[in-house]
């Protein structure tokens, strides 16, 4: 289905998985409004593009949000021709040593740069921001997220993730390369929004037929992609440590909580869970019975779909 994998992705078989259970339970004419709040790469959520009329993918990572906007976005001829331009600008900016240069080029847990790449990153990072408001809006994010991914490719990084300790003690250098790529033509005519909320302000804000909810399991580890995530913000403001501590740090009661408040003041007629099976099992049975629900269990979790009466 498509041409190039995102920083990380669900294998394509629990996307068919995903796609065919919901299908089974929906008729498709149903599936027109689909939002995916806790989307990440959207990997689960990529198969309902194909019929929904709207789809918003939302998460509350801005690096994730440059990301989508860069993997989703179909740019028309004259759009691309005018990235290109913006692309060709880049080449010949001010090299600057900065956050990355600093913080990711030394040290044997944090090695996940060569020097020459970081500089380049360093300094696109400086630019992007500078002109952020001289560039097209689409254009802009494109590049961004272009950008945010092809920093990801060039690391040092150890099965997918950022971890503290980088895979190998001296990371290859010049290997960072900004280009343009042509939009895959899957997303051709597709109305799709990014969004880039809490999930509490998204479910004030939104409504529709399916709400997909991937829930993130021990969100505190997205520590490892710090780098990324810092590189999303303007390297002129002063940054605190990210703080990854809320509801889904850890499995508990607050947890819980949260994704049964999210069901319940949720504005959806639908809402499909994917479920590790830790929270399925921790998860009050008697709550699904409120609504009209289907489940099938996989090797690692559940597929739920609720139904409001």
């Amino acid at each position: 289905m498509l041409e190039s994998l995102p920083i990380y992705q669900n294998k394509k078989s629990i996307q068919r998985e995903a796609y065919n259970f919901v299908m089974r339970h929906i008729d498709r004419e149903e599936v027109n409004n689909v939002a995916d709040i806790f989307a990440g790469t959207a990997s689960l959520s990529i198969p309902f593009f194909r019929h929904a009329s709207q789809v918003r993918l939302n998460d509350k990572y801005t690096f994730l949000f440059y990301y989508l906007a860069f993997y989703t976005k179909y740019l028309s001829n004259d759009l691309f021709i005018e990235m290109e331009y913006e692309l060709e600008k880049i080449k010949d900016i001010e090299l600057y040593k900065g956050f990355i240069y600093n913080q990711y080029t030394s040290g044997l847990k944090k090695s996940f740069f060569g020097e020459n790449d970081a500089i380049k990153i360093d300094s696109i990072h400086k630019y992007l921001n500078e002109n952020k408001d001289l560039i097209n809006k689409d254009i802009f994010n494109y590049i961004y997220g272009n950008f945010i991914y092809s920093v990801y490719k060039a690391s040092n990084i150890k099965n997918g993730y950022f971890y503290m300790k980088s895979k190998d003690e001296k990371p290859e250098d010049n290997v960072f390369k900004l280009s343009g790529s042509r939009p895959n033509e899957y997303f051709k005519n597709k109305k799709i929004e990014i969004t880039n909320y809490d999930y509490k302000d998204f479910i004030k804000i939104y409504s529709g037929d399916l709400l997909i909810v991937d829930p993130p399991i021990k969100r505190r580890l997205l520590n490892m992609y710090y780098p990324l995530e810092r590189l999303a913000k303007n390297p002129y403001e002063d940054i605190e440590a990210l703080n990854y501590e809320d509801e889904f740090s850890y499995l508990g009661p607050k947890y819980i909580n949260a994704l049964q408040l999210l069901i319940s003041r949720s504005s959806y007629k639908y809402i499909f869970l994917y479920l590790d099976k830790s929270v399925y099992k921790s998860f009050p049975k008697m709550f699904f019975k409120i609504f009209i629900h289907h489940e099938l269990e996989l090797d690692n979790g559940y597929f739920v779909l609720l139904e409001k009466f």
